[in-house]
């Protein structure tokens, strides 16, 4: 799972001037920070299934 979230995480580095070649910057910034906060809210509810499974 490590190897799965860091290979996200650079693709979201990454991709991170994409935006402004469709949106003026303000916009190109929130749209990839909207992208950043999905990730990083289903990479938290993953962490937490994962530590409650282990903890049973």
């Amino acid at each position: 799972m490590e190897s799965v979230c860091a290979a996200e995480l650079d693709d979201i580095a990454t991709s991170a001037p994409a935006p402004l070649e469709r949106f003026p910057p303000q916009l190109a910034l929130r749209a990839w920070m909207e992208r950043y906060a999905a990730f990083t809210a289903v990479k938290r509810g993953i962490a937490d299934a994962l530590r409650a499974g282990a903890a049973r």
